[in-house]
């Protein structure tokens, strides 16, 4: 549909004062979700279902319908959930965020002004992992379902100061509440969150009271100042009084193994020589981890599997195994991955990368002195999508299977030059092989050795046309057709392979 006709379709008469607007089974561009977004009143509805919206859409009214129903919302980003103020509901199927976005929101919400929306529900792409979701939030499960309740911040004057957070058949569902707001559970026995929220002031309580205790012993480290020593007895005993009523309620907060046990199991000498560690199915905190990673050596092996990694986990050592297996892999930065040298093998679960961190690897891979990594293997929570991956980068698609390759800078010393990168059943693998040695991708190679030549010259030739717009030196104009032949003649060679380019990568046709 045309932008031109799609105006007059929403400047019609009767579309002047609508309520409900529906955009169902097509394709739309930017200009005319231009043209929606700015109709945008709190008291309207919009829902677009089987309709593609284009990956990199953005508009600040998005989110400022009263009821929105995104069925493609892969588009959507943090950003746009934080513009929302006093909404209904917001309803997204396919969508790419992640646990460190639905973190961010919460504590949006926790201390946002105004009440943001009542309902948010999202299609799953990742699993419920409460360590991450919750990384640095008060939360308490509730009593009589699986529901994990947030309050928001008690200076804040909200009419809905409840957050329930619920995951059933892979969809998400936020949901604000007034602390007084009844509901009907097994039937019908009628409920409130109210003794909840008298529970979660108490803990947020708690919790302020403990920072500021910390605060104040940091000050009493450099300085005995008499009245922060009378202000710091004062906080002590408001938290003493404050923890007491905690543990009349007989809440659990579960710990996992302790460092000290942990350590004295590791400096057993039948460990001193070990090749292989699994850590399976539990918890472990970062003491327990440091001491794992302080043993890396690129002749060792390490998986931990089902067991909970700290979400704002970092160690230097971490990737500096022969071969690594990482089952909950939410902790894994573009970072990590980037420190890895003549690895075999690394496997990650569930994790967080998004399409520009796959893009800034498989560029630090082009450009690494070293070999990186055999085998990268990942739990795909993006979709396959070229132009987001592999933008910047030149890209030959397979003859003969979905696979696409990736060529080295050819001026690094590498023994493994080409990285493959396939994606089946939603896991994503990056291969480096070598050119000439068992499935040989020695025409592959050649090919994009040429398709990176025609780059290189390219820009070459950009640049050097920007010194001839400032000064038409001779040499420079000599340089220039050197560099306009070397093109032209690498062109030819190009052309002869009917490659066509389709999405930011190049294929047979």
């Amino acid at each position: 549909m045309t932008a031109q006709f799609f105006k007059e379709i929403l400047t019609e008469p009767a579309l002047k004062d609508f309520e409900i607007l529906r955009l169902e089974n097509g394709e739309i561009d930017a200009e005319c979700l231009d043209l929606v977004m700015e109709m945008a009143q709190n008291n309207r509805v919009l829902h677009i279902k089987g309709t593609d919206i284009p990956i990199d859409y953005y508009h600040e009214n998005a989110f400022k319908f009263h009821d929105i129903y995104y069925d493609d919302a892969r588009w959507v980003r943090i950003e746009h959930l934080l513009t929302l103020k006093d909404s209904y509901s917001v309803n997204l199927v396919r969508d790419h965020l992640i646990h460190r976005d639905v973190n961010t929101f919460i504590k949006y919400w926790i201390d946002s002004d105004h009440d943001m929306v009542q309902i948010l529900s999202f299609k799953a792409i990742v699993s419920f992992q409460t360590e991450r979701f919750f990384d640095g939030i008060v939360v308490l499960k509730g009593r009589r379902q699986a529901t994990y309740l947030v309050a928001a911040n008690p200076t804040k004057q909200r009419k809905r100061p409840i957050l329930s957070i619920t995951c059933y058949d892979g969809m998400f569902r936020l949901k604000s509440w007034n602390k007084d707001e009844t509901f009907r559970v097994w039937g019908n026995l009628i409920v409130s969150w109210a003794s909840e929220y008298k529970v979660l002031m108490l803990l947020n309580e708690k919790k302020e009271l403990e920072g500021k205790l910390r605060e104040i012993q940091k000050l009493l480290d450099t300085s005995q100042d008499q009245n922060m020593v009378k202000k710091k007895n004062e906080i002590a005993g408001e938290l003493l009084n404050v923890s007491q009523e905690v543990a009349s309620l007989n809440l659990v907060v579960r710990e996992g193994m302790t460092a000290e046990f942990f350590k004295e199991i590791l400096t057993e000498p039948a460990l001193k020589d070990f090749e292989s560690l699994r850590l399976d199915d539990g918890k472990i905190d970062e003491e327990c981890l440091d001491l794992v990673m302080e043993m890396a050596q690129s002749n060792r092996v390490l998986h931990i599997k089902g067991t909970m990694i700290p979400f704002n986990y970092y160690h230097k050592n971490a990737f500096k195994f022969q071969d690594s297996f990482y089952d909950d892999a939410g902790w894994v930065r573009i970072e990590h991955l980037l420190t890895l040298k003549d690895s075999y093998s690394v496997s990650l679960g569930w994790n967080d990368l998004i399409h520009s961190e796959v893009n800034t690897f498989i560029k630090f891979w082009i450009d690494s002195d070293h070999d990186m990594v055999q085998s990268l293997s990942f739990k795909a929570a993006i979709l396959f999508i070229t132009e987001l991956l592999f933008d910047g980068i030149v890209v030959l698609k397979a003859r003969r299977e979905a696979k696409y390759f990736v060529m080295a800078n050819p001026t690094k010393q590498r023994k493994r030059p080409i990285l493959s990168i396939t994606c089946y059943d939603g896991f994503f693998r990056l291969k480096s092989w070598n050119k000439d040695i068992v499935e040989s991708y020695a025409s592959e190679y050649k090919v994009l050795m040429m398709l990176n030549k025609k780059k290189e010259l390219e820009g070459k030739l950009e640049e050097i046309q920007k010194l001839l717009e400032t000064s038409p030196d001779q040499n420079v104009v000599k340089k220039k057709n050197v560099i306009v032949g070397e093109l032209q003649n690498v062109s030819q060679e190009v052309s002869s392979l009917n490659l066509v380019l389709r999405e930011g990568v190049y294929s047979y046709e």
